[in-house]
């Protein structure tokens, strides 16, 4: 099945990056204008910032995605033929139509089959899948301008449009056979309106998520002035305009390059902090290229800003996993796609104006100081959860409301964090208050030995389910590690809240109970923390070797002691 996905979605997305190219070559072939050129591909990439959630949305609660994808690929094909015969001989407007009628269901390719990964391949497989699907961008990104180059001199400009309606036809033709594996059925899926709010909510509210998508987004953009900057600049250089292309063939080929070298050294760090720091290099490498002072000079800084960008893209795809449920996951994906296609289309319109004013050397800087930005910002932004303070009720301002078996008026926020307060009684149970960390010397010590745990999450419907686990105690943190196809993974990726009781050996009623939030998940790949974990209980590593493993690292809010813990004057029994 991984096989025909990729085939698929291979397909799709070196149709979609032949667009661009073949379609600007033929307008300028029939008509000379090149800004109707830059019309159509601006109503191909624009429509995708509002149909992204939607579509998103759609897909997710679609009985057969596949077909979904297929109908988009289908639909990608009938409007390439349509654009060959229309360009140049039908009235301006039927192009634009054409074109942003299959620009309103790009992020279906973009986003759309990433989204369907999990659901094709074992758990086990996933992280191998996502790697895979990562290359293929990159893989698309260099092949397809260079298909349509090379079919635009050899056989024309109408060869070149011809061939998207082909490559996309056996994209659909592949996607059609795929058959993931059918969503839990038990529960009822909400209106559209509601899971696309849902949806928005989910992306921009949890600080990991938020944060590597505001910097993929604002990086995505800035790299849009580069369409108009780079012909330019190589022109300066004394090569000719087309040059440009070789840059981006250089530029794509080090992203490929770079994700292989560090594929396998992934999951050890949070995706998001990939993203964060390879972005940041990227805008370092990208301050240099003013500084070349010949073409094969700049190719090789291309490259050197492609190897350190590699990584981005699979570990924001890995990050919407992680972070996501499964009922969103598709809308997430196909979000963000249609963010940074919105965000890349408004670098390229400024990137013109830009270019004018200030010169092609100063327009690289701008997008290089971009980079840094959208570095810095993303990291900003999935710090400020962290430290953000909900203090309003049930019922009050703010997504606000009461973890289901705690006492009424407990404030807890989803997916915003709950902050300690800087008071020992935060919250009240039977009366009496509960504390807030640090945790006393004898409390930290029981939880540093191994002893029996039971931790509780929530199910979609609020229903609490308890679970006896291993864990860490570390650095005022929980640390557990989970199988990627429990259910409770699932649980904390859709609500982050959750509570340890963690039992003394020998003597149940002296236990502490921890109330907080997952801060931190990613995958575990080479197994370090399941073993430190199974070493710390059983002496020696973790026995499966086979099956993904995630860490989950918990921030406690509030905690209670009982028996030789008692941290408060309620009367005992």
């Amino acid at each position: 099945m991984l096989r025909t996905y990729l085939a698929a979605a291979g397909a799709a997305r070196l149709a979609d990056e032949v667009v661009a190219v073949a379609v600007v070559l033929l307008v300028h072939a029939r008509t000379s204008d090149l800004a109707l050129a830059g019309a159509v591909v601006a109503a191909y990439t624009l429509p995708s910032v509002l149909s992204g959630p939607l579509l998103g949305a759609w897909l997710d609660r679609a009985r057969r995605p596949a077909a979904v994808l297929a109908g988009n690929q289908f639909l990608l094909a009938a409007v390439a033929v349509g654009l060959w015969w229309a360009i140049g001989r039908a009235p301006v407007a039927v192009v634009l139509g054409l074109a942003a009628l299959t620009g309103v269901t790009l992020p279906v390719t973009s986003g759309g089959f990433s989204g369907l990964v999990p659901r094709l391949v074992p758990a086990t497989d996933v992280t191998r899948a996502t790697d895979a699907d990562a290359l293929l961008f990159g893989v698309a990104a260099i092949g397809g301008p260079a298909l349509a180059g090379a079919l635009a001199v050899t056989a024309g400009e109408d060869a070149a449009v011809l061939v998207i309606a082909l490559l996309a036809g056996a994209g659909g033709a592949c996607a059609a056979v795929l058959r993931p594996a059918p969503r839990d059925g038990s529960a009822v899926p909400p209106r559209l309106a509601t899971a696309v709010r849902r949806g928005l909510a989910h992306l921009v509210s949890g600080p990991p998520l938020r944060g590597g998508t505001l910097t993929t987004v604002l990086g995505f953009g800035s790299t849009g002035v580069l369409v108009t900057a780079l012909p330019v600049r190589v022109g300066e250089l004394g090569a000719d305009g087309g040059a440009a292309g070789l840059v981006w063939t250089a530029f794509e080929a080090g992203c490929v390059t770079g994700l292989l070298l560090v594929r396998r050294h992934l999951p050890r760090w949070a995706p998001e902090h990939v993203v964060f720091v390879a972005t940041a290099l990227h805008g370092l490498v990208l301050a240099t290229w003013p500084l070349a002072g010949s073409v094969p000079a700049l190719l090789a800084l291309a490259a050197l800003a492609g190897l350190v960008q590699g990584p981005v893209l699979t570990s924001i795809i890995t990050a919407r996993r992680l972070y996501s449920p499964a009922d969103l996951l598709g809308q997430v994906s196909t979000t963000g796609a249609s963010l940074k296609i919105g965000a890349f289309s408004v670098g390229a319109a400024a990137g013109g104006p830009l270019v004018v004013s200030s010169g092609a050397a100063v327009a690289v800087l701008v997008v290089a100081v971009g980079q840094l930005i959208a570095s810095a910002a993303g990291c900003a932004a999935a710090r400020t959860g962290r430290a953000a303070v909900r203090r309003s009720r049930w019922g009050g301002a703010g997504n606000s409301g009461c973890v289901r078996g705690s006492p009424a008026g407990t404030p807890v926020s989803y997916p915003a964090v709950v902050a300690p307060a800087p008071a020992r009684a935060s919250t009240e149970i039977r009366g009496a208050p509960m504390s807030t960390p640090p945790l006393p010397p004898e409390a930290d010590a029981l939880l540093r030995r191994p002893n029996p745990c039971v931790m509780a999450t929530l199910r979609s419907d609020g229903t609490p389910v308890s679970t006896a686990t291993w864990y860490l105690w570390e650095d005022g943190r929980v640390v557990i590690s989970l199988d990627e196809a429990r259910v409770r993974l699932k649980h904390l990726r859709r609500d982050p809240r959750v509570t340890f009781t963690v039992l003394a050996e020998g003597d149940w009623y002296t236990h502490v109970t921890l109330v907080g939030r997952v801060v931190e998940m990613y995958e575990d790949g080479d197994r370090k923390d399941i073993d430190r974990i199974s070493e710390h209980y059983t002496g020696k590593p973790y026995a499966d070797r086979v099956n993904t493993r995630v860490t989950a690292e918990v921030e406690v809010d509030r905690w209670h002691g009982w028996g030789a813990m008692k941290d408060n004057d309620q009367p005992s029994g």
